[in-house]
């Protein structure tokens, strides 16, 4: 095992994201290296994809070899290279064992990365996000005592009134609840997924209970020992996703004007949040593309189809949405900026009211 974790984390890999183009002349693919940087703990998901890779060919793989004595023999597959050639029987195996489509189309795309291949040399499971499992419905770790509320009280009332991930709820300090460019109360989130800058808006029934949160020290708000639990917190984000979005709904229902003043509001949201991201980029030596206004995202209406709209049906669910509240929901406290990405992972996230208390 030791080996393995040695040999793998010494193999060189990049650490941008690559695109690989095909000819179809030749029937080759062409890899281009971009300049947007992958982060670090993707780059560290990569490292145990290919681990536990090595792992399984060790187990179940065998190579010829010649030893140094001019000898042939048969021996387990244990280095990377030699790994390589059964990507797809690696694919194969986590289909038989019931692993998801998504979750096999993470481990793929880890693997590819890994090995610098495209990722369309592969067959893949066909993945929906009405298939999603993260975060949905009821787990053999839901039991667990670690994962009940009771387990961290403080971080399970802020979950279910702000929504973030768990690594920005251990980076948050008593001076990150922030007014922002439109004079709203929100949680600032320093270095959130994909090191973006970001504010979290807070919803006016949740604003007396999180300032009880931020004392305004530069000292943390949860210790280690609250945040060293199995609280399911992306399912407390799917909660508050749909309840900010009945919120901004039911404003647009009921204030004719209130339409305009959203649109202008995240107009400069995403201004104001590119400009920073930019910035902190730049002085890095980097790039950042930054999000751009869609109107084709606020106006209109979100119609569902195929499984998504059964899966809404049975939820019990609209099948159709607002954009301009969904568009809310995505950039003002999910950081997507993703009308799709929004429906889809926290909109319709099974039994989202029964894991609001779980």
């Amino acid at each position: 095992m030791g080996s393995i974790v040695y040999e793998v984390a010494h193999h060189q890999m990049d650490t941008t994201r690559v695109r690989f183009l095909y000819n179809k002349k030749t029937g080759t693919y062409k890899k281009v290296v971009t300049d947007h940087p992958i982060t670090e703990a993707t780059l560290r998901n990569y490292h145990t994809i290919a681990v536990n890779y090595l792992k399984y060919c060790r187990a179940t793989h065998r190579v010829t070899i010649t030893d140094k004595r001019g000898r042939v023999r048969n021996r387990a597959c244990k280095h990377v290279a030699e790994c390589e050639p059964y990507i797809q029987a690696y694919i194969d195996y986590l289909v038989a064992q019931g692993k998801s489509p998504a979750t096999i189309h993470t481990y793929a795309a880890g693997l590819c990365h890994f090995y610098g291949l495209p990722l369309t040399l592969y067959e893949l499971p066909r993945r929906h996000t009405a298939e999603y499992s993260r975060g949905r419905g009821a787990k053999a770790s839901s039991a667990r005592k670690d994962a009940q509320p009771e387990s961290s009280p403080r971080l399970a009332a802020l979950a279910a009134a702000v929504g973030c991930r768990r690594a920005e709820y251990a980076k948050l300090q008593g001076d990150d609840l922030v007014t922002d460019e439109s004079g709203h109360l929100c949680v600032r989130i320093r270095s959130g997924k994909g090191n973006k800058y970001q504010l979290q808006r807070v919803l006016p029934q949740h604003e007396e209970l999180v300032l009880g949160y931020f004392d305004g020290s530069t000292d943390y708000v949860f210790t280690k020992a609250e945040m060293a639990n199995k609280l399911n917190l992306h399912a407390r984000r799917a909660v508050l996703a749909w309840e900010a979005y009945q919120y901004y709904k039911y404003r647009l229902d009921t204030e004719p004007e209130y339409r305009e003043q959203l649109r202008r509001e995240l107009q400069d949201r995403i201004r104001a949040s590119n400009q920073h991201n930019i910035e902190v980029a730049q002085a890095k030596g980097k790039r950042w593309d930054g999000a751009r206004w869609d109107e084709r995202e606020y106006s209109g209406i979100y119609y569902l189809r195929g499984k998504n709209r059964a899966l809404a049906k049975r939820l019990g669910r609209p099948l159709q949405y607002d954009k301009a509240a969904l568009l809310a929901v995505s950039i003002l406290h999910l950081s997507h900026y993703r009308n799709d990405v929004t429906v889809a992972s926290y909109i319709l996230a099974q039994n989202p009211t029964a894991q609001k208390n779980a």
